[in-house]
């Protein structure tokens, strides 16, 4: 596994690690991207198609994630819109603004965010999980642990986010400043 961040445009290696996932999966390297947490580009709430094709790719990758960044650079190629392909336009919630919902949403009493990175302080094998004891994780180690693990986290998140973003059946103030709509679109 490789890990790379976005340093002034270019793609930097900051780490690397071997593992063996699966003899039947053919996939032998696998690149992580580590996300864009801040506001860098100041381009707020949700990120449009236009937004993320006004990228470099790099950056739209980091910022959104591999399959946005393909889909929305596929669609501004001129090549393809004069042969009559139609790509789906994209949009992405930027990673900053999901840690904002993360600790703005709660569940039984904790953010959701405090949830989520107590999964990497807490493991029960080795405390804090780190580059160098992550092998020997619970959370990599025990397939049962792990699938309780994400069965929890994904009830919080659901929960926790649902709580934070619609009331009855209308979006919250949180839910619309979300949204690149104005608010009063949203009523």
């Amino acid at each position: 596994m490789r890990y790379f961040d976005l340093r002034q445009g270019v793609e930097k290696l900051i780490a690397q690690h071997d593992v063996h996932l699966s003899d039947e999966r053919a996939t032998r390297t696998i690149d992580l991207f580590v996300p864009d947490l801040s506001d860098t580009l100041h381009l707020g709430r949700a990120v449009t198609g236009d937004d993320l094709r006004a990228m470099p790719f790099a950056q739209t990758r980091h910022f959104a994630g591999e399959k946005a960044a393909v889909l929305a650079h596929l669609r501004g190629l001129e090549a393809l819109r004069a042969l009559g392909v139609e790509v789906p336009d994209v949009a992405a919630v930027p990673p900053y603004r999901i840690v904002e919902l993360l600790k703005a949403a709660t569940w039984q009493g904790r953010s959701l965010y405090d949830l989520w990175m107590s999964l990497w302080s807490h493991d029960p094998k080795v405390g804090q999980i780190t580059d160098e004891r992550f092998l020997q994780s619970a959370f990599y180690t025990d397939r049962v642990y792990r699938q309780e693990k994400i069965a929890l986290l994904r009830r919080a998140v659901a929960e926790g986010l649902s709580d934070l973003l619609v009331a009855g059946d209308r979006p919250t103030p949180a839910a619309r400043r979300c949204s690149r709509k104005s608010s009063a679109a949203m009523r």
